[in-house]
């Protein structure tokens, strides 16, 4: 394919998906046909909502007629495994990915990288999903030495030199939030500490009504644009078509 941006000449639609479990309401198949249609590349997108039972026949059957997969909630970390045991390399410095295109990849931690330029500073994540393996390597590459995470119940994975908290609002305030967790709206609040402003948050749900980092804090990042900058590279990796930055902002006007 030509590598050239905006040159997507192609014999077919390229096959793509997304893989997980109560995802329906996500934006993902509305964004990559964005990308498509911008870029002359046509493409199919679609959801794979897969229970867990069915995972290993989906892998088997539906996975290798696909192009290029993203994988999310709450397969990141046994889909991961699972390719690997099929043969599949790990081209991540993480356990667990989120793409794929002959071998593993984790965007997200692209998009985090982009996204994420703070100063060490105490800090608290809220949950434990896989994703929390890829912030805390980032705010590690940054030289972060301060940061806490807090669950709603008993951790999904432990990590090294990080201090966990009950649920619960914690004592001291925190000069940087991130939100791993489908909480953040008035309606489900999370249990913030009293403190009226923070310095920095990150919000990585995107729905819109989870406003409550992004009103107490000087500096917000939504989950949105983490989104976007996933797909972005994801787009990159599966056409061949490499991107200004300037298509980060079209991309997040359009939604």
């Amino acid at each position: 394919m030509n590598s050239k941006e905006g040159d997507g000449s192609q014999s077919k639609p390229l096959k793509l998906g997304l893989l997980g479990y109560g995802i329906q309401k996500s934006l993902s198949p509305q964004i990559y046909q964005w990308l498509g249609n911008r870029f002359n590349i046509e493409l199919n997108y679609r959801i794979y909502n897969v229970r867990s039972e069915d995972l290993d026949d989906f892998l088997e059957i539906e996975f290798p007629k696909l192009h290029g997969m993203n994988i999310t909630t709450p397969y990141k970390k046994s889909v991961t495994e699972k390719l690997i045991s099929k043969g599949f390399k790990n081209d991540s410095p993480l356990s667990q990915c989120n793409t794929t295109f002959h071998t593993l990849l984790n965007t997200d931690l692209y998009a985090i990288q982009k996204l994420v330029h703070v100063l060490p500073c105490k800090t608290l994540i809220f949950g434990s999903g896989d994703v929390v393996e890829t912030i805390l390597f980032h705010l590690k590459q940054l030289r972060f030495n301060d940061i806490s995470i807090m669950t709603r119940g008993e951790p999904k994975r432990r990590y090294d030199k990080v201090t966990y908290l009950p649920w619960g609002q914690p004592e001291n305030p925190f000069q940087f939030f991130i939100n791993a967790t489908p909480l953040g709206s008035a309606a489900n609040p999370l249990p913030l500490p009293h403190q009226r402003v923070a310095e920095y948050s990150f919000d990585l749900n995107y729905a819109p009504e989870n406003n409550q980092l992004n009103n107490m804090s000087l500096s917000h990042i939504d989950g949105k644009s983490m989104l976007v900058w996933q797909a972005i590279k994801n787009f990159e990796i599966w056409t061949n078509t490499p991107l200004k930055d300037s298509v980060f902002e079209e991309l997040y006007a359009a939604f």
